[in-house]
């Protein structure tokens, strides 16, 4: 069990949520995420020197507005440490569906 059952719970639900695009490789694995209060360069700023301060975080890129994609290692970090450091610096992600025709395989 989680140290945060809310974080846990929160990644249960996004692994069944249409919201959440997750495309696995055999190393990286990408997630994409709506992020409803990311609404400038700054915020993305913020987002993205937080994220890249964990290890196994690989990289960080707008997707769209609100949707950032985020490249991870998962043998090292995993959801749970993205939604925890995003929650931790009040950037909670969103269960906003995103359009399967928005996904992209890289």
């Amino acid at each position: 069990m989680s140290r945060y059952p809310k974080i846990e719970n929160l990644v249960r639900k996004s692994q069944q949520h249409p919201g959440i695009g997750i495309i696995n490789n055999p190393q990286i694995k990408h997630v994409y995420l709506f992020i409803d209060n990311m609404l400038s360069k700054r915020d993305y700023s913020t987002i993205e020197k937080e994220l890249n301060n964990n290890p196994g975080i690989r990289g960080t890129k707008i997707f769209a507005p609100k949707k950032i994609k985020v490249s991870y290692d998962s043998s090292i970090t995993g959801l749970e440490n993205i939604f925890y450091t995003l929650i931790t610096i009040g950037y909670p992600v969103s269960n906003k569906n995103i359009p399967q025709g928005q996904k992209s395989k890289g």
